[in-house]
């Protein structure tokens, strides 16, 4: 019996290395000066123009920035300091 049961089901594939990465999506109007805040810091929006509203990818490392139609706009690496400015 136990046979017939190890034929039918395989052994499960072993668990990826590195685990998931969260993602947060949310959508921000791009201000005047053409940039955006993103929880403490300030990061460059271009070439979104001032007004439209782009969707901020957040993860572990990375902030990417999205038009309405989901293209990546700009991609840039994560800053930690409170007020610091991502060009």
């Amino acid at each position: 019996m136990l046979a017939m049961f190890a034929e039918k089901n395989p052994p499960l594939k072993p668990q990826p290395a590195t685990r998931f990465r969260s993602i947060r999506d949310n959508y921000h109007a791009v201000d005047d000066g053409a940039g955006m805040q993103v929880l403490i810091s300030y990061y460059a929006a271009l070439p979104a123009s001032p007004g439209d509203i782009v969707t901020e990818r957040l993860n572990d490392h990375d902030l990417e920035i999205l038009d309405c139609a989901s293209q990546v706009l700009r991609r840039q690496p994560r800053s930690w300091k409170s007020g610091h400015f991502k060009m």
